[in-house]
């Protein structure tokens, strides 16, 4: 059986949720204090739990570990903090100290991202299934899963061979579990972009899962080994930065010193691809316009891999002919949340419904997100709708205005 976190750090955890003054300005941030208006379901009646837990003054009860679980670790409770508490670390934590996730289904799909491959081989079974008539007759837990495997657009984006060769730098792509599979047109996208702006681009056969669905499952040990694994991948490939195109992965990434407790080589630094985009030299290419409005969307994990939405509407705003609409972030999470949306469904669908209803008030005929899982989400809730919203990441929208398709 796994053990929790050493001593040491239970007094850590102890200490930083002692800085919690109990104040309440995290209550109208967090969306599931927001969903049910009860204490126990908001960052400071959490904390109070936790505080309870590591103090050994409550037991662990059923009640406790669903409070605990409910959390999406959005972490936007962490923004509105006065005092600057670290929610994040606490959850995670805490979650820990709960031996969990002790649920079959929830193992198995930890079990399946720290091996990307056959997780990517899973997502395209699921695509081939999707359709299949045997589909309907699948458990509610499975079509689910199924529906969120609807593939976006896969176009082929090919460099000008002017600009590809790496005068400008040699980057390394991170390509994930997830996004390898679902992210393939995202991917493809970024790697076009990059070569034509001058960079050699690098994406190693044995690069993995980030770690932070294991993390936020409570699984330290797991997520410190991908986080180690990560580090020698790395640092053999010789890249001066790692680019991420999901922001989740990216705001992982950037936390892998601190997760690790293996001995690594240091890493090359974690930068989100868009921000990387933006600081670039465009100057050599030139946009075709694309007269179309566009709804964006900013995840919650763009705060933490250091993704603003002042750079992805920078970056659109670039191509003649866009209109871009950014989605009020008051809306909150949109119910994704790594693997929430699969065990957490009734929770993660209402979250999801004012982003929709927004989406389909802004007219827009795309909506960007920087985020694999928030596309997947929202792409089957646009789906369920009858709505023919496109969902992209900006990369693919970048790349349709400056970059040739191959045929």
């Amino acid at each position: 059986m796994r053990k929790g976190p050493p001593p040491e750090e239970k007094l850590q955890l102890l200490a930083e949720a002692d800085r919690c003054v109990k104040c309440g300005l995290c209550l109208p941030t967090c969306p599931t204090y927001r969903l049910s208006g009860l204490e126990a379901e908001s960052p400071r009646g959490r904390i109070a739990l936790i505080q309870g837990l590591l103090q050994g003054d409550l037991t662990h009860t059923a009640a406790l570990e669903t409070h605990l679980d409910n959390c999406l670790a959005c972490r936007a409770c962490e923004a509105a903090c006065p005092s600057g508490v670290r929610y994040g670390a606490l959850i995670d934590g805490a979650r820990a100290f709960l031996d969990r996730p002790r649920a079959a289904g929830r193992r198995a799909v930890l079990w399946a991202l720290s091996r990307p491959a056959l997780g990517a081989a899973a997502l395209r079974v699921a695509r081939t299934l999707r359709l299949h008539r045997l589909a309907g007759a699948m458990p509610a837990g499975a079509r689910r899963l199924l529906r969120l495997a609807t593939p976006g657009r896969t176009p082929r984006w090919v460099a000008p061979h002017s600009r590809a060769g790496g005068a400008r730098g040699r980057v390394g792509l991170f390509s994930g579990c997830v996004a390898r599979e679902a992210d393939l047109a995202v991917l493809g996208a970024a790697r076009a972009l990059l070569e034509a702006l001058g960079y050699e681009v690098v994406l190693p056969r044995g690069q993995g899962c980030c770690g932070a669905m294991h993390r936020h499952a409570g699984v330290l040990e797991g997520a410190a080994a991908l986080a180690s694994a990560h580090a020698r991948t790395w640092a053999a490939a010789g890249v001066e930065v790692v680019l991420s195109t999901a922001t989740g992965c990216g705001a992982a990434l950037r936390e892998h010193g601190r997760w690790s407790n293996v001995a690594a080589p240091p890493a090359p630094p974690a930068v989100d691809l868009l921000t990387f985009l933006a600081a670039a030299d465009w100057s050599a290419l030139a946009p075709r316009p694309l007269a179309t409005r566009i709804a964006v969307h900013l995840p919650c994990s763009a705060r933490d891999a250091g993704l603003g939405s002042a750079t992805v509407l920078s970056l659109l705003g670039r191509i003649p002919g866009v209109e871009t609409d950014l989605l009020d972030p008051s809306l909150g999470c949109c119910g994704a949340a790594g693997a929430y949306l699969l065990h957490h469904a009734a929770n993660a669908d209402t979250l999801r419904t004012p982003s929709l209803d927004a989406i389909a008030a802004s007219g827009a005929a795309i909506v960007v997100t920087a985020n694999v899982g928030c596309a997947m989400h929202l792409r089957a809730g646009l789906a369920e709708r009858g709505h023919a919203t496109r969902v992209a990441h900006p990369a693919e929208i970048l790349a349709e205005a400056y970059l040739p398709q191959a045929r």
